[in-house]
């Protein structure tokens, strides 16, 4: 018994160390131990792949924008010809392009407050200091590719001469009403609506010089016009945007008094951006439907081309080389593959190539470079309206490549000549006047400055159409690449936003203090 007893009691010890070394074998260490299950990390796995979906939508949609533009904008000219070689009446032209009328006005009707209360909250977010470096920077782009784009328009004219080789008649009947205008009234103007003196009437209406029939001696025969000051209508966006950053520069100053201001405009620039996405899914109609209208309205396609051909050459070059270097800009500066960043401006490009306007295009241009390239609103709601007010690239090239085209026409293109006229189309992009067909009437006003006879004007003016949405192109690009430029060159110097609000409360605790404690010691 007591033997049995014993080897009960050594056996059952034996059992349980075995069953501890199981266990110790079977339970891992600290080291290695398995980390229990957590519902958090479960939650952030669905909201990563909940993101990853939304950003995969996001890009199919944006895919399926620009593919569907594209395919507009190819129903658009096969439409347009179609109605053009079977003589459709001018009244079925009007139907034809209403849908796209509609489209344009009502961009028209909410880019303007968007500018305004873009500009307003962006500067109100930057000190005086930043805002002199991002006006300087953004300034000295403008006026560097403005510059380079009547240099491209010069030499390819010099090289190509569309001119000379062009045959055919020498067209000088055609007038372009120019109101008198000279080249100094220009710039004049330019100035003038630096400082509109009313800011509501500078939403619909732009100071011009307009000349009048002066009163002389009964019985002469001989004609004065005597110079005043009037106006023409047509938005002084240049006004606009300086009125709009002064403002919000006073309300960066007055800190807590001005914050239901800037809420307000905040407010205002978000509800704007969302009624722009519901009207930019109208741009494939908009744009078949204004291509269409133009292209069957011109008179005489055939003639057109056959006898500007060298010239439609030229300019066609010019806007293929200068889109070239603006890429190539953006990858000296940025040391990036340019490729996806053109591709991501293509629906500013459509916009803008559909509209020929790029007022109607900002919208897409801010969203392009907001959520493509991650810029700061603070710098893109100012950069944006200003290089839409004066970076005219493809204008510029247009402008002096026409000048010299015609110079050469007359026999008089010289190399004195070209470089006046490189001269004067810089500068006269600037200060494009809000008439209608406002190139032409900068070309003609150069020409006369430069006692050129203008010719084959009506040929040109019937080729406007295809002209204005060409030189489009590069002028999307290069508002994206203004932006871009002026973040990467400014952006070390910001502060923040969020830091910048905080410190912003902390010098107004500061001065509060400061405050109280004098009002303690008095």
């Amino acid at each position: 018994m007591e033997t049995s007893s014993h080897s009960n009691r050594r056996w059952r010890p034996a059992s349980n160390v075995n069953t501890q070394r199981d266990l110790q074998r079977s339970v891992p260490s600290d080291e290695q131990q398995i980390p229990p299950h957590d519902d958090s990390d479960v939650q952030a796995e669905e909201r990563r792949g909940g993101l990853r979906r939304l950003v995969t939508c996001c890009l199919m949609w944006d895919h399926c924008f620009i593919l569907s533009s594209l395919i507009a904008v190819g129903i658009g000219f096969a439409a347009g010809f179609a109605l053009y070689y079977s003589g459709a009446p001018s009244s079925a032209l009007v139907w034809v392009g209403l849908p796209g009328e509609l489209w344009m006005q009502m961009l028209k009707a909410v880019v303007l407050p968007l500018i305004i209360s873009s500009i307003i909250t962006g500067t109100a977010g930057l000190k005086p200091k930043d805002n002199g470096r991002v006006t300087g920077v953004a300034l000295s782009y403008i006026i560097a590719t403005n510059v380079m784009g009547a240099i491209f328009g010069t030499v390819l004219a010099v090289a190509i001469k569309p001119g000379v080789r062009d045959t055919g008649t020498v067209d000088t009947s055609t007038k372009v009403q120019t109101d008198h205008l000279e080249t100094a009234d220009l710039f004049a103007d330019l100035i003038r609506n630096l400082v509109p003196d009313n800011v509501v009437t500078a939403c619909f209406e732009k100071v011009q010089t307009r000349y009048r029939p002066k009163s002389i001696r009964p019985g002469s025969n001989i004609t004065q016009y005597e110079r005043y000051l009037g106006t023409s209508s047509g938005t002084n966006i240049l006004g606009l945007v300086i009125v709009s950053t002064s403002l919000g520069m006073a309300a960066a100053q007055m800190e807590e008094v001005a914050r239901p201001f800037l809420k307000f405009f905040q407010s205002t620039a978000e509800v704007l951006v969302r009624l722009i996405q519901w009207i930019v899914w109208m741009t494939p109609v908009g744009a078949a439907s204004l291509i269409a209208k133009a292209v069957g309205g011109t008179q005489d396609v055939e003639a057109t081309f056959r006898g500007l051909g060298f010239f439609v050459l030229a300019e066609t070059s010019g806007i293929l080389a200068l889109t070239i270097v603006l890429s190539i800009i953006y990858v000296i500066f940025l040391r990036q593959n340019p490729l996806p960043f053109v591709a991501s401006t293509s629906r500013a490009i459509t916009a803008g190539f559909a509209s020929a306007s790029s007022i109607v295009a900002m919208p897409e241009i801010i969203r392009c470079v907001e959520d493509r390239h991650k810029i700061d609103p603070r710098i893109s709601r100012f950069v944006v309206p200003l290089a839409v007010a004066l970076n005219r690239d493809g204008s510029a090239l247009f402008i002096a490549m026409t000048s010299l085209y015609i110079a050469q026409v007359n026999g008089v293109a010289h190399v004195g000549t070209a470089v006046m006229i490189t001269i004067l189309s810089a500068i006269g992009s600037l200060a494009i006047p809000g008439v209608p067909s406002a190139s032409i009437v900068t070309i003609l006003m150069i020409c006369a400055s430069l006692d050129i006879q203008p010719a084959n004007v009506g040929i040109i003016i019937a080729l406007e159409w295809y002209s204005d949405r060409l030189r489009a192109i590069p002028n999307m690009l290069s508002h994206c690449v203004c932006a871009v430029l002026t973040w990467q060159f400014c952006r070390s110097s910001l502060l923040p936003e969020v830091d910048q609000v905080r410190q912003s409360k902390a010098e107004t605790s500061r001065n509060s203090n400061r405050e109280s404690f004098s009002e303690t010691n008095i």
